[in-house]
């Protein structure tokens, strides 16, 4: 319990608000390794953004055939696959660059059933794939990034709904539980989807954490993969053979 008490202390800090980490190598080193490679974490990434680009493409182009390519951008899990590829996408960048180029120093900046089933659970399995493979935290404060999105999607369908946009059926909403021509009953849907995303937002915290505890179970802490921030992730040639000679 006193464990836990630390852990929320320590995320309840203001300071946590802000996008900052005191080690980079979070950020392209997996947990769960034992080695200082970006190879690894850079396969797999580039294995779950080509799963997350090839859904997206495969529902745009179910649309396209079917002559509704401009409804497919109205729709919110149509938004939530976009963030995933973009997610998955930088990921990938993060890891190349740190291979191609060494460790970022903390100083630096940088419409079938098939397809309903890759639209609303690939997706999901992607990014628990993402979330479990690498070391970065979940911040309890980062709550606001998945509401933003949120909010920005209410406030999208509204204004969709006011220019008089329809879905690809031709109803009036996007989605049958948010219909604006009953606002009150909009309104309490999406009250209660905020309160959900925030218990979802705890989840992924308990998830960063268990797998943060179990990787350290596992190895024992006999190997600090990211001890020192600054060492090569891998030799360069230059450096092969002056170690040769």
């Amino acid at each position: 319990m006193s464990a836990i008490k630390r852990y929320f202390r320590e995320e309840a800090k203001v300071q946590m608000l802000v996008l900052g980490h005191p080690k980079p190598s979070d950020f392209y080193l997996s947990v769960w390794q034992t080695t200082r490679s970006a190879v690894p974490l850079l396969i797999w990434r580039s294995f779950l953004f080509l799963v997350s680009l090839g859904v997206v493409l495969a529902s745009l182009i179910l649309y396209i055939l079917v002559s509704k390519a401009g409804y497919w951008f109205i729709y919110l899990t149509h938004w939530g696959l976009t963030i995933n590829t973009f997610a998955t996408g930088f990921a990938v960048a993060v890891s190349a660059r740190c291979y191609l180029y060494g460790p970022i120093m903390h100083e630096e900046e940088e419409l079938n059933h098939a397809l309903d089933v890759s639209v609303h659970g690939v997706n999901s399995l992607v990014m628990f794939g993402l979330l479990i493979s690498a070391s970065q935290p979940s911040r309890m404060w980062h709550i606001y990034q998945p509401l933003q999105f949120a909010i920005l999607y209410v406030i999208f369908s509204a204004i969709y709904y006011g220019a008089g946009g329809v879905d690809a059926s031709g109803n009036r909403w996007i989605y049958s539980v948010v219909d604006w021509s009953s606002p009150g009953t909009t309104i309490g849907v999406v009250a209660l989807t905020g309160l959900l995303l925030a218990v979802l937002h705890f989840v992924v915290m308990g998830l960063a954490v268990a797998r943060d505890a179990l990787a350290s179970k596992l190895f024992h802490d006999s190997v600090t993969v990211h001890g020192a921030e600054g060492v090569p992730l891998r030799r360069r040639p230059s450096q092969l053979q002056t170690s040769n000679a």
